[in-house]
Protein backbone atom coordinates (compact mmCIF):
# COMPACT_ATOMS: atom_id res chain seq x y z
CA UNK A 1 0.00 0.00 0.00
CA UNK A 2 2.85 2.00 0.85
CA UNK A 3 3.82 2.25 -2.83
CA UNK A 4 0.73 2.92 -4.25
CA UNK A 5 0.61 5.79 -2.25
CA UNK A 6 4.44 6.72 -3.40
CA UNK A 7 3.43 6.03 -7.31
CA UNK A 8 0.08 7.59 -6.74
CA UNK A 9 2.02 11.03 -5.37
CA UNK A 10 4.92 10.83 -7.90
CA UNK A 11 1.83 10.42 -11.13
CA UNK A 12 -0.18 13.80 -9.83
CA UNK A 13 2.97 15.50 -9.59
CA UNK A 14 3.79 14.03 -13.19
CA UNK A 15 0.63 14.75 -14.82
CA UNK A 16 0.81 18.27 -14.20
CA UNK A 17 4.17 18.56 -14.90
CA UNK A 18 3.55 16.78 -18.06
CA UNK A 19 0.07 19.10 -18.75
CA UNK A 20 1.71 22.21 -18.54
CA UNK A 21 4.99 20.67 -20.54
CA UNK A 22 2.55 19.48 -23.37
CA UNK A 23 1.49 22.98 -23.92
CA UNK A 24 4.39 24.62 -24.02
CA UNK A 25 3.44 26.35 -20.60
CA UNK A 26 6.47 25.12 -19.43
CA UNK A 27 7.36 28.37 -17.90
CA UNK A 28 4.44 29.29 -16.39
CA UNK A 29 4.79 26.20 -14.42
CA UNK A 30 8.37 27.67 -12.84
CA UNK A 31 7.62 31.14 -12.69
CA UNK A 32 4.73 30.96 -10.68
CA UNK A 33 5.94 28.21 -8.42
CA UNK A 34 3.04 26.15 -9.43
CA UNK A 35 4.44 22.57 -7.61
CA UNK A 36 4.16 24.49 -4.51
CA UNK A 37 1.21 26.48 -4.61
CA UNK A 38 -1.27 24.23 -6.47
CA UNK A 39 0.16 20.67 -6.42
CA UNK A 40 1.31 20.29 -3.19
CA UNK A 41 -1.94 20.89 -1.86
CA UNK A 42 -3.73 19.05 -4.29
CA UNK A 43 -1.52 16.04 -3.34
CA UNK A 44 -2.26 16.30 0.51
CA UNK A 45 -5.87 15.62 -0.54
CA UNK A 46 -6.00 13.69 -2.61
CA UNK A 47 -3.87 10.94 -0.69
CA UNK A 48 -6.29 10.77 2.42
CA UNK A 49 -9.21 11.08 -0.41
CA UNK A 50 -8.17 7.98 -2.09
CA UNK A 51 -7.42 5.95 1.26
CA UNK A 52 -11.15 7.38 2.78
CA UNK A 53 -12.57 5.73 -0.57
CA UNK A 54 -10.83 2.55 -0.68
CA UNK A 55 -8.34 2.91 -3.52
CA UNK A 56 -5.39 0.79 -1.61
CA UNK A 57 -8.18 -2.00 -0.15
CA UNK A 58 -7.87 -3.91 -3.24
CA UNK A 59 -5.04 -6.34 -3.86
CA UNK A 60 -2.68 -5.86 -6.60
CA UNK A 61 -2.48 -8.68 -8.05
CA UNK A 62 -6.10 -9.11 -8.85
CA UNK A 63 -6.80 -5.79 -9.90
CA UNK A 64 -9.34 -5.82 -13.02
CA UNK A 65 -11.01 -3.11 -14.91
CA UNK A 66 -13.65 -2.56 -12.16
CA UNK A 67 -10.83 -0.61 -9.61
CA UNK A 68 -9.96 1.35 -12.91
CA UNK A 69 -13.56 2.70 -13.58
CA UNK A 70 -13.38 3.69 -9.94
CA UNK A 71 -9.89 4.97 -10.18
CA UNK A 72 -10.98 7.18 -13.31
CA UNK A 73 -13.94 8.21 -11.18
CA UNK A 74 -11.63 9.17 -7.89
CA UNK A 75 -9.53 11.28 -10.61
CA UNK A 76 -12.40 13.51 -11.75
CA UNK A 77 -12.84 14.91 -8.03
CA UNK A 78 -8.31 15.70 -8.90
CA UNK A 79 -9.60 17.44 -11.81
CA UNK A 80 -12.28 19.43 -10.45
CA UNK A 81 -9.90 20.36 -7.36
CA UNK A 82 -7.11 21.50 -10.29
CA UNK A 83 -9.48 23.69 -11.51
CA UNK A 84 -10.78 25.20 -8.32
CA UNK A 85 -6.97 26.29 -7.41
CA UNK A 86 -7.23 28.29 -10.92
CA UNK A 87 -9.82 30.25 -9.49
CA UNK A 88 -8.40 30.97 -6.45
CA UNK A 89 -5.14 32.05 -7.61
CA UNK A 90 -6.49 32.77 -10.39
CA UNK A 91 -4.78 31.06 -13.23
CA UNK A 92 -6.09 31.67 -17.46
CA UNK A 93 -3.47 28.95 -18.13
CA UNK A 94 -5.41 26.60 -16.93
CA UNK A 95 -8.23 25.69 -19.33
CA UNK A 96 -11.26 22.77 -20.20
CA UNK A 97 -8.40 21.31 -22.09
CA UNK A 98 -5.95 21.14 -19.58
CA UNK A 99 -8.48 19.96 -17.50
CA UNK A 100 -9.42 17.23 -19.82
CA UNK A 101 -5.84 16.48 -20.50
CA UNK A 102 -4.69 16.81 -16.71
CA UNK A 103 -7.55 13.70 -16.38
CA UNK A 104 -5.74 11.64 -19.09
CA UNK A 105 -2.49 12.05 -18.23
CA UNK A 106 -3.43 11.00 -14.57
CA UNK A 107 -5.44 8.26 -15.56
CA UNK A 108 -2.42 7.09 -17.74
CA UNK A 109 -0.17 7.53 -15.10
CA UNK A 110 -2.23 5.84 -12.44
CA UNK A 111 -3.64 2.57 -14.45
CA UNK A 112 -0.18 1.83 -16.00
CA UNK A 113 1.73 1.87 -12.79
CA UNK A 114 -0.93 -0.68 -11.14
CA UNK A 115 -0.82 -2.81 -14.26
CA UNK A 116 3.10 -2.61 -14.45
CA UNK A 117 3.33 -3.45 -10.61
CA UNK A 118 0.51 -6.43 -11.09
CA UNK A 119 1.82 -8.05 -13.90
CA UNK A 120 5.69 -7.76 -11.81
CA UNK A 121 3.92 -9.26 -8.90
CA UNK A 122 2.38 -12.52 -11.03
CA UNK A 123 5.76 -13.07 -13.03
CA UNK A 124 7.31 -13.10 -9.26
CA UNK A 125 5.24 -15.71 -8.48
CA UNK A 126 5.56 -17.47 -11.96
CA UNK A 127 9.29 -17.65 -11.16
CA UNK A 128 8.50 -19.02 -7.53
CA UNK A 129 6.08 -21.68 -8.05
CA UNK A 130 6.48 -25.05 -10.57
CA UNK A 131 5.25 -23.65 -13.74
CA UNK A 132 3.21 -26.71 -16.10
CA UNK A 133 3.39 -25.71 -20.12
CA UNK A 134 0.06 -26.27 -21.28
CA UNK A 135 -2.18 -25.61 -24.62
CA UNK A 136 -5.84 -24.41 -24.24
CA UNK A 137 -7.46 -26.43 -27.14
CA UNK A 138 -10.48 -23.82 -27.59
CA UNK A 139 -10.49 -20.29 -28.20
CA UNK A 140 -13.73 -19.27 -27.64
CA UNK A 141 -15.15 -17.63 -24.11
CA UNK A 142 -14.73 -21.13 -21.96
CA UNK A 143 -11.54 -20.75 -23.40
CA UNK A 144 -10.09 -17.01 -22.71
CA UNK A 145 -11.90 -17.40 -18.95
CA UNK A 146 -9.85 -20.89 -18.26
CA UNK A 147 -6.51 -18.87 -19.02
CA UNK A 148 -7.57 -15.83 -17.11
CA UNK A 149 -8.34 -17.99 -14.46
CA UNK A 150 -5.25 -19.95 -14.40
CA UNK A 151 -3.07 -17.06 -14.70
CA UNK A 152 -3.97 -16.26 -11.27
CA UNK A 153 -2.89 -19.63 -9.76
CA UNK A 154 0.52 -19.50 -10.99
CA UNK A 155 0.58 -23.15 -11.65
CA UNK A 156 0.20 -23.58 -15.43
CA UNK A 157 1.61 -21.17 -18.21
CA UNK A 158 -0.54 -21.46 -21.30
CA UNK A 159 2.03 -21.76 -24.46
CA UNK A 160 -0.74 -21.63 -27.22
CA UNK A 161 -4.56 -22.02 -27.59
CA UNK A 162 -5.63 -24.30 -30.24
CA UNK A 163 -8.71 -23.84 -32.24
CA UNK A 164 -10.66 -25.13 -35.15
CA UNK A 165 -12.02 -22.21 -36.37
CA UNK A 166 -9.41 -20.58 -39.10
CA UNK A 167 -11.05 -16.83 -38.80
CA UNK A 168 -9.11 -17.13 -35.06
CA UNK A 169 -5.63 -18.28 -36.76
CA UNK A 170 -2.71 -16.10 -36.47
CA UNK A 171 -5.03 -14.08 -33.74
CA UNK A 172 -4.29 -13.93 -29.99
CA UNK A 173 -5.70 -13.60 -26.30
CA UNK A 174 -3.78 -11.85 -23.86
CA UNK A 175 -0.95 -12.03 -26.27
CA UNK A 176 -0.69 -15.98 -26.41
CA UNK A 177 -1.37 -17.19 -30.21
CA UNK A 178 -4.34 -19.15 -31.57
CA UNK A 179 -3.01 -21.53 -33.82
CA UNK A 180 -4.99 -24.40 -35.58
CA UNK A 181 -4.77 -28.04 -34.10
CA UNK A 182 -2.54 -29.28 -36.78
CA UNK A 183 0.29 -27.41 -35.27
CA UNK A 184 0.62 -29.54 -32.09
CA UNK A 185 2.92 -31.59 -33.64
CA UNK A 186 5.41 -29.22 -33.65
CA UNK A 187 4.55 -27.54 -29.87
CA UNK A 188 4.20 -30.88 -28.63
CA UNK A 189 7.89 -31.03 -27.19
CA UNK A 190 7.21 -27.80 -25.06
CA UNK A 191 3.82 -29.02 -23.50
CA UNK A 192 2.65 -31.83 -20.46
CA UNK A 193 -0.88 -31.03 -20.84
CA UNK A 194 -3.67 -29.95 -23.40
CA UNK A 195 -6.87 -28.63 -21.42
CA UNK A 196 -10.08 -28.86 -23.48
CA UNK A 197 -12.14 -25.96 -23.21
CA UNK A 198 -15.09 -26.69 -25.23
CA UNK A 199 -17.68 -28.26 -22.52
CA UNK A 200 -20.54 -28.36 -25.21
CA UNK A 201 -18.69 -31.16 -27.18
CA UNK A 202 -20.69 -33.56 -28.03
CA UNK A 203 -19.11 -37.50 -26.96
CA UNK A 204 -18.22 -37.92 -30.82
CA UNK A 205 -16.59 -34.94 -31.81
CA UNK A 206 -15.23 -34.90 -28.15
CA UNK A 207 -13.70 -38.36 -28.68
CA UNK A 208 -11.82 -37.47 -32.11
CA UNK A 209 -9.76 -33.94 -30.44
CA UNK A 210 -8.75 -36.92 -27.59
CA UNK A 211 -7.55 -39.29 -30.18
CA UNK A 212 -5.71 -36.97 -32.16
CA UNK A 213 -4.11 -34.88 -29.26
CA UNK A 214 -3.29 -38.49 -27.65
CA UNK A 215 -1.19 -39.63 -30.57
CA UNK A 216 1.37 -36.87 -29.81
CA UNK A 217 1.95 -38.70 -26.67
CA UNK A 218 0.11 -35.22 -24.40
CA UNK A 219 -2.82 -36.22 -21.81
CA UNK A 220 -5.95 -34.64 -22.25
CA UNK A 221 -7.73 -32.57 -19.00
CA UNK A 222 -11.07 -31.05 -19.94
CA UNK A 223 -13.00 -28.12 -17.66
CA UNK A 224 -16.89 -28.90 -15.82
CA UNK A 225 -19.65 -29.18 -17.77
CA UNK A 226 -21.15 -25.59 -18.81
CA UNK A 227 -23.98 -26.31 -16.48
CA UNK A 228 -21.65 -26.68 -13.27
CA UNK A 229 -20.43 -24.04 -14.45
CA UNK A 230 -23.39 -21.39 -14.12
CA UNK A 231 -24.61 -23.38 -11.14
CA UNK A 232 -21.78 -22.29 -9.51
CA UNK A 233 -21.12 -26.07 -8.49
CA UNK A 234 -17.54 -26.01 -10.28
CA UNK A 235 -14.94 -23.29 -11.22
CA UNK A 236 -13.92 -23.19 -14.78
CA UNK A 237 -10.68 -23.99 -13.55
CA UNK A 238 -11.24 -27.15 -11.39
CA UNK A 239 -9.89 -29.37 -14.82
CA UNK A 240 -10.04 -32.71 -14.87
CA UNK A 241 -8.61 -35.94 -16.69
CA UNK A 242 -11.47 -37.34 -19.75
CA UNK A 243 -12.81 -40.96 -18.40
CA UNK A 244 -13.26 -43.47 -20.77
CA UNK A 245 -16.79 -43.43 -20.23
CA UNK A 246 -17.45 -39.57 -21.58
CA UNK A 247 -15.69 -41.17 -25.07
CA UNK A 248 -18.17 -44.04 -25.53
Amino acid sequence: RLILILIDILSLYLSFLSTFWLQNKLNIFIELNISTRIILPIIFFAIPFYIFTGQYKGISKYAGANSFYLLFQRNILIVFLFYISGIIFPLSEISIKSLILFWLIINSFSAGSRLFLRDFIMRINLQKNKITPIAIYGAGEFGAQLEASLRLTGSYFVYTFLDDNPELWGRSINDIPINPPTKLGVFKNKLEKVLLAIPSLSRGRRRKIVNYIEQFDLSVFQIPSVEDIYSGKAKIENIRPIEIEELL
